[in-house]
């Protein structure tokens, strides 16, 4: 009873708030008394409150009554109208009848709409096995973007790490990152990820907004249909048909970012890189073209079509100072055996030095794409398409260990795929050329000229009735091409063929509940083992409109090309000492170790020192003998950078200058009994940190395929034909979990309070002994009054350069603990297996259907953790999921039909969440923002004409979306279009 009088109250305020007035406006003698039923056209549930009147004459109306029963007065050849919220209208011409009664069909509401991405076949999404959302055509019209990552900010389950303008890294249910590769991203069924490092740059896709029909987004594991790229979802772009759609559109986008000046972070006090002032210079430029049509042919079964999208977007992204980025570099390309300096010109240098370059980040986006396709239609069961696209680009990429600078990078692909009724085929390849792009924090050329190439078959078939089952083969090969420069000594052995087999069967067991179970076999040809992933689901429809079910799956992730292959130098500290992204052979990493009697003869992990009398000699921590080696060592690092911090070459005559200064004040050699401490360098904040669990070093395993155990409860439905529900319970295990690329080799240096005490008094006291009183009237010059160097204006430089000599033994290692396979005091980021993890979770999305003109939007996610302590490990402490505990969306949208006019709002909420992906390693803050969006397409041009204006942050709250990105404020941008 009170859902029907709820029903009854609300029907009166959907709809224009209909009268129950049966004012007749014809003469008595036209007058006909309408009577009826409406009901449910699946349960025949009699339905309450149903909006009923005259087409053009809304005041003569009704509502149904709580038996579904209506009476109207109409006139002959009026048209009657049968209006219910979440089901479709039907209307009738009056002719002489008295009775009508009424059977309404659901409206395909956001939860019945068909998915391709959970079964990898077409279902309807409230039947479908998995956690899934939509985001369809009008969403995607309605709001204008940088990039189509754009669209995905506000699904449950769903974290945009946003870099920039453009750049974003989505993940789902947690474990984000630069360069993660967690969640496969697919355009039209094909692997959209880069070859080599299996990443997905959104602002690299060549699909436009006008070109695509729905994104759909695949919570959990998906290993068992999608191997072992899917290991926490899949987000599919699909776009448009010709053949069902030709329509030209041309679309300008115009807009700015807001001017942020206060900040950055300054490597140059002296020259602060604020945005720029100019209001053109920050703003945004686009434009773009989509062109669908049918070729005319004799043959009446046969349908051809084609298409073409192309889009540019031009803008300068957020300015985003490194402190560890250096003001200038000497650009070089690596290679299997050697290192080559380059010139100015980007030829090698010759002479082996190479000619130092200004080092400043350039944010210009400059990106440019174009796709096309051709469809042939055979009947309706029988297609074949040919597609292809090509996109340039040019900016800023967020990567694991700094900025990567992108100069004119190419990715490009092509495909073809044929079907006939349930028989699928296609094969594709994906390419890309980097260009010119380089590591800022080093300045390593960055050379990628790999390839993918793929074959995917499936086949769906009824074995007996009731049971329909899926099966299909895939196979990829990874032709990885990069001179040298990112895989090193790998480049030879570098090549990854993955082979997999799966099926998935649907077995009926009662009209209500279904039985889902599926299996996939992989192999790649590194890790040369055979991956078993089994699915299976419990699906129980309680009655029309809801989903009951239980999942599980058993997931996979592999280390990928570069966790195995990549050899790429990223930073040099003084001297001789490399800091290597390196990749994990599959015999592992291995340490030296030996019973070192200044720690009660423990069998302990050795250092190698650049100090040292052979490169791969070793020794014990706390071992005097390498003492005086590596203190001339840091006196030659000490000198360089002396030299470098007055603007002098330390390769001209003056480098005598600091052998004269350093040598004349600091002690030639210094006692045996110096300790030795062991730290780790914090990557953020370029800092060495004391590292207390270095004695638990062990060797590092060859890496192992991370296992996922997922199970799942959920529930979908639509609650009183206005609400559509979704909520996904979940727990997952991870098992030998791959952890983010990280600093892996503590390392070796000086005591240096012990150090400076001893060396301090005798410093001093050469630096006022009158002998070298011209030594002493230059420094106090340099030094003293020099506030970049502490300088306090005291009359002496001898209180800054003690300060000179701590700073120094603070940041100059003396050894490192590295492995045996390496060939010298090398520290390595390196990708490996540390353990078990789990992880809970809960995502709940809900959609409130108040009219057919108002909706209101929320879902909320939660994880267990946001980060896992990690136990006797000489370098973790913890596994950072970089990605929010808590996050909460909120959204209303009105659409006035009439005049063709959208207004949306989006609230996000993030909570704050530790951080620990490459190089980054601190905390990020809570972020809270709103988005505003409103289309408009007048029904006077007959929806010809489009504008939308998008405000991304609309109250301009300045904040970073990441630890080592950018900070961001309001972003406004205005888009037109133009479809003839």
């Amino acid at each position: 009873m009170k859902r029907a009088i709820f029903l009854l109250i609300l029907s009166f305020f959907i709809i224009d708030g209909f009268s129950q007035s049966t004012k007749n406006t014809k003469s008595a003698t036209t007058a006909i008394l309408l009577k009826g039923k409406v009901i449910d056209a699946i349960t025949n549930e009699e339905l309450i409150g149903v909006n009923i009147f005259v087409d053009g004459d809304k005041m003569k109306g009704t509502v149904t009554d709580f038996e579904g029963n209506y009476e109207l007065e109409v006139a002959k050849g009026e048209t009657v109208v049968y209006r219910y919220l979440g089901y479709e209208e039907q209307s009738f011409v009056i002719d002489n009848q008295t009775t009508i009664d009424v059977s309404l069909k659901e409206e395909a509401l956001q939860l019945n709409t068909v998915v391709i991405s959970a079964s990898r076949r077409k279902e309807k999404m409230l039947d479908a096995p998995a956690s899934i959302s939509t985001i369809d055509t009008k969403e995607i019209q309605s709001k204008a973007t940088t990039d189509i990552s754009g669209h995905l900010k506000d699904i449950a389950g769903v974290h945009m790490m946003q870099t920039g303008l453009q750049g974003a890294n989505p993940s789902i249910r947690g474990f984000n990152g630069f360069f993660t590769t967690d969640v496969l991203t697919l355009t039209d069924y094909r692997v959209a990820k880069l070859p080599n490092t299996g990443l997905s740059q959104y602002q690299m896709l060549a699909q436009s907004d006008d070109d695509i029909e729905k994104i759909e987004v695949l919570r959990g594991p998906a290993s068992a249909l999608y191997g072992p790229s899917a290991n926490n979802g899949v987000i599919h772009i699909i776009t448009k048909s010709p053949i069902d759609e030709q329509k030209t559109k041309f679309g300008i986008t115009i807009g700015a970012r807001q001017k942020i000046k206060d900040t950055l972070l300054m490597k140059d006090p002296n020259s602060p890189r604020f945005d720029e002032s100019s209001l053109l210079k920050r703003g945004i430029y686009g434009a773009s073209f989509y062109h669908a049509d049918t070729i005319m042919n004799k043959k009446p079964n046969l349908d051809i079509g084609y298409k073409v999208s192309a889009k540019y977007f031009r803008a300068l992204d957020w300015k985003y100072d490194d402190l560890g980025d250096p003001s200038t570099i000497i650009k070089f390309r690596a290679s299997s055996d050697s290192v080559y300096y380059l010139l100015a010109d980007g030829s090698i240098d010759q002479n082996g030095k190479g000619t130092e370059v200004t080092n400043e980040r350039d944010e210009q986006i400059n990106n440019g794409s174009v796709d096309a396709r051709m469809d042939f239609r055979f009947k309706q069961d029988f297609n074949f398409v040919l597609n292809g696209g090509f996109s340039k680009t040019h900016g800023i990429i967020a990567s694991p260990v700094g900025a990567l600078q992108n100069e004119g990078w190419n990715y490009y692909y092509a495909q073809a795929r044929f079907s006939w009724k349930d028989f699928f085929i296609q094969t594709y390849m994906n390419g890309n050329n980097s260009g010119d792009s380089y590591f800022v924090p080093a300045g390593g050329m960055y050379i990628d000229k790999s390839k993918m190439y793929a074959l995917q078959i499936q086949n769906s078939s009824t074995i007996i009735k009731r049971i329909n089952l899926s099966y299909g083969f895939d196979a990829f090969w990874n032709r990885p091409n990069t001179d040298g420069t990112i895989n090193g000594e790998n480049e030879d052995k570098d090549n990854l063929d993955e082979y997999g087999i799966y099926f998935q069967g649907d077995y009926q067991l009662h009209p209500r509940l279904t039985l889902v179970a599926g299996s996939r076999l992989d192999y790649n040809t590194v890790n040369k083992k055979v991956l078993f992933s089994p699915k299976l689901a419990l699906s129980y429809k309680p009655g029309t409109g809801h989903n009951f079910r239980f999942t599980f799956n058993r997931a996979y992730k592999t280390p990928g090309i570069a966790g195995y292959f990549v050899d790429a130098k990223q930073a040099e500290i003084p001297q001789d000492i490399e800091v290597r992204n390196v990749g994990t052979p599959r015999n592992g990493f291995h340490y030296s170790f030996a019973n070192n009697p200044y720690y009660d003869n423990q069998l302990l992990p050795q250092f190698k020192s650049p100090y040292g009398t052979t490169a791969d000699a070793y020794y014990n921590v706390n071992d005097g003998s390498i003492n005086n080696l590596a203190w001339n060592g840091v006196l030659g690092a000490i000198k360089e950078q002396f030299l470098v911090q007055f603007g002098f070459d330390p390769n001209s005559p003056l480098g005598g200058l600091a052998d004269l200064l350093i040598g004349a004040l600091a002690p030639g050699t210094i006692p045996d009994s110096i300790r030795h401490v062991v730290k780790n360098l914090n990557t953020t904040t370029r800092n060495f940190e004391d590292n207390t669990t270095w004695q638990n070093t062990k060797d590092i395993q060859g890496l192992k395929p991370s296992l996922t155990y997922s199970y799942e409860i959920g529930y979908k439905g639509v609650i009183a034909k206005m609400l559509g529900l979704s909520v996904d319970v979940y727990r997952t295990d991870f098992k030998n979990y791959i952890a983010p690329v990280t600093l892996t080799t503590p390392t070796v240096q000086f005591d240096a309070a012990q150090l400076l005490a001893v060396v301090a008094p005798e410093i001093a006291a050469n630096y006022n002994d009158p002998n070298n009183e011209g030594i002493k009237t230059a420094l106090d010059a340099l030094l003293d009054n020099n506030e970049d160097l502490g300088g306090n204006g005291n009359g002496t430089g001898e209180d800054e350069l003690l300060n000179l000599f701590q700073d120094a033994l603070n940041a100059l290692p003396i050894g490192v603990i590295t492995p045996i396979e390496t060939n010298g005091a090398d520290m390595l980021l390196v990708t490996r297996n540390i353990g078990d993890v789990t992880l809970y979770g809960l995502d709940v999305g809900a959609k409130l259907y108040l009219s057919k003109s108002i909706s209101l939007s929320a879902n909320y996610s939660w994880m267990s953790k946001d980060s896992i302590p990690i136990k006797d490990d000489a370098v973790f402490t913890y596994v950072a999921m970089n990605a929010p505990k808590h996050k909460f969306n909120v959204g209303m949208n009105y659409y006035i039909e009439k005049i063709g006019l959208n207004l949306n709002a989006q609230f996000q909420w993030n909570a704050g969440f530790p951080v620990n992906s490459g190089n980054f390693i601190g905390h990020q803050n809570p972020t809270h923002d709103m988005d505003i969006n409103i289309s408009y397409t007048p029904k006077f041009w007959n929806d010809h004409f489009n504008a939308t204006v998008s405000v991304q942050n609309v109250y301009s709250r300045k904040q970073q979306k990441f630890v080592g990105v950018p900070v961001m404020g309001t972003t406004g941008i205005l888009k037109l279009s133009y479809t003839m």
